[in-house]
């Protein structure tokens, strides 16, 4: 992932966080709605569906941690995101994901892992 990228990626206003309910990346609103997740993009649709984005993420987490080069980071390793993009990520996440959403995901032949 180069620099531009991790850049892009990054939160921009800390004070609008939202975690994915599935891997609990961190970003805003607008960001989550605009470029959807890294992690899952590939079973949650997120970009451009505003209900979407309020289902699927939420504000209610605690801590922070930023992963920049994640198979070499032992925290990523202790937080379980070693296998995930590059950004900012809770260290945890308060929600499930919709009944539905979950549906989709295990009925996937090969979900992306998270």
């Amino acid at each position: 992932m180069s620099d531009e990228t991790i850049v892009d990626n990054a939160p921009r206003n800390l004070k609008t966080l939202r975690a994915c309910l599935r891997c609990g990346l961190l970003k805003s609103f607008d960001q989550f709605k605009s470029m959807g997740c890294e992690n899952c993009n590939e079973c949650i649709s997120f970009k451009g569906r505003e209900e979407t984005v309020r289902s699927c993420t939420t504000d209610d987490f605690q801590g922070m941690v930023s992963i920049i080069n994640p198979d070499r980071s032992w925290v990523a390793r202790w937080q379980r995101v070693g296998t995930l993009a590059a950004g900012c990520y809770a260290v945890a996440v308060h929600g499930d994901l919709p009944k539905e959403q979950i549906e989709e995901i295990l009925d996937m032949e090969d979900p992306p892992p998270c």
